[in-house]
């Protein structure tokens, strides 16, 4: 008895050891197979995408790959697609033959006989093939049997449309019976709910009541915070409102005094044109040439002004325009002065002039509108200038608040009292023989640098020169921090 014991003590386990390696390697197998049917269902799927995006070297390798595990692992249901894929590669490449000769083996599997469209496809591919070999005995065997399979496919699928017809409508009367019942059923289960309801309601009531009270109570107090914020809300918009209105008739003076100084001047180029025009048609009429050169060079000096003038005029609907989107980046201003030496490269080598600049900021602005800024203030200082090398400084300085750039020229200078004045539209200090302009681009600059909470300073002396001062809010400095730093070096043109 003893020995029994002890060998069934050596057995049982031994037979567990057993039954685990027997479980782990069925699992093992089961996995694997897992695996190869992931692996074939993946290259089957690769080769239908690159032979319908026809590429046909690649759908070919990977239906060959396909066909040499699925033979391995003897998957014949896997081997007949694989097949009829190859074949239809073999197809499209030209290798009609062995088209021809996966589909025949298709054919002798008896499954594929009982698939309908399959089939034909089959049958529609082997007549193709057979005419592109130019056997039209077999091509036309097996087009009959593509049409003989197509119109049997036809005829299986009226009747199951028929049968599915038959069934939507016994299911549809089945349904119909259903809800007959179910709403009996729903009938019996209301008048239960409302016999057993009854007993409940009059607690109910009372439970309401007090719940309406407490709910009516709060309602209250939320009525009277919504009106007061309604009364905020509606004082908030009636300031608004207001600021609007006088924001418009602040627009609307403008607009009608720009009117009336846009016409006032526009009238005066063309009187003169008119003018002149008029005592030139006299003296050709008459034979006399003696002052027509003089009559022409006033009419083109008139249409110059009247140009400029049209020009700055639509330069100054331009930036007025409120409704114009504005496009602002951070821009280093250094660049934006070479567009305006650019620009005024002419006037420069004309006048002798030079602009010399520090190492200014990055600012974010419209870099179309503040070069036109730049280009107004330092066309200013180079124009309005008796000297015979014109100049114009440009530096920053920054303050706890502000950005300041200052344009310091040495030009002709402005007395105190007009310091307001050659901000507004049109208005002139000088006439056109003296120095040439409209009077819009110091108004033009002014509503730009408006437009970013800023202003133009200026101080001046008369016959020494003004320094011209653009104060821009610290925020649209890109690096304010290392705008502190002057250097004392010059960028010379």
């Amino acid at each position: 008895m003893p020995k029994i014991s002890f060998l069934l003590f050596l057995f049982l386990p031994l037979c567990a050891i057993a039954q685990v390696s027997n479980e782990m390697a069925t699992d093992t197998i089961a996995l694997t197979k897992l695996n190869t049917d992931s692996l074939l269902k993946k290259l089957i799927y690769e080769g239908q995408f690159f032979w319908a995006n026809s590429n046909l070297d690649k759908a070919y390798k990977k239906y060959a790959q396909a066909l040499m595990i699925a033979e391995l692992e003897e998957k014949p249901e896997k081997i007949n697609t694989i097949k009829w894929g190859l074949a239809k590669v073999a197809y499209d490449r030209g290798n009609y033959n062995s088209c021809i000769e996966l589909n025949e083996f298709l054919l002798k599997d008896a499954s594929i006989q009982k698939e309908g469209e399959f089939l034909s496809e089959i049958y529609n591919l082997l007549y193709k093939s057979y005419l592109k070999t130019k056997d039209s005995k077999q091509a036309y065997v097996y087009h009959e049997k593509y049409t003989e399979s197509k119109q049997r496919n036809y005829k299986i699928e009226k009747d199951n449309q028929f049968l599915e017809l038959e069934n939507f409508f016994n299911l549809k009367k089945r349904k119909q019976e259903n809800q007959v019942l179910k709403e009996k059923q729903e009938e019996n289960l209301a008048k239960i709910q409302r016999e057993t309801s009854a007993s409940l309601l009059l607690t109910l009531i009372v439970i309401l009541v007090f719940i309406i009270g407490g709910m009516l109570f709060k309602s209250n107090l939320e009525k009277k915070k919504q009106n007061i914020l309604l009364e905020n809300l509606v004082k908030q918009r009636t300031a608004e409102l207001q600021e609007s209105n006088n924001q418009l008739k602040i627009s609307n003076q403008e607009l009608e005094h720009f009117a009336y100084i846009a016409s006032h001047d526009l009238k005066e180029p063309l009187r003169n044109i008119a003018s002149f025009s008029k005592l030139l048609e006299k003296r050709v009429v008459v034979g006399e040439h003696k002052d027509i050169p003089e009559y022409i060079d006033f009419i083109k000096s008139s249409s110059r002004q009247m140009h400029s003038l049209i020009e700055d005029v639509l330069e100054y609907s331009i930036v007025t325009n409120k409704f114009e989107p504005v496009t602002k980046t951070y821009v280093e201003l250094e660049d934006l002065m070479l567009i305006v030496k650019n620009n005024l490269s002419n006037f420069l080598s004309g006048r002798n002039a030079q602009i010399l600049h520090h190492n200014l900021p990055a600012l974010n602005v419209c870099p179309k509108k503040f070069t036109l800024v730049l280009q107004n203030i330092i066309e200013n200082g180079l124009r309005y200038n008796h000297g015979k090398s014109p100049l114009v400084e440009i530096s920053c300085r920054i303050t706890e608040h502000h950005i300041n750039i200052d344009f310091k020229d040495n030009g002709i200078g402005i007395d105190e009292e007009y310091f307001s004045r050659i901000f507004e539209m049109f208005k002139r200090l000088h006439n056109r023989e003296q120095f040439e302009g409209t009077g819009l681009g110091l108004a033009v600059c002014k509503k730009i640098i408006a437009h970013y909470n800023g202003q133009i300073l200026i101080k001046s002396v008369v016959d020494a020169g003004s320094t011209f001062t653009i104060q821009l809010p610290k925020s649209l400095s890109k690096n304010s921090t290392n705008l502190t730093i002057v250097n004392d070096r010059f960028d010379q043109t």
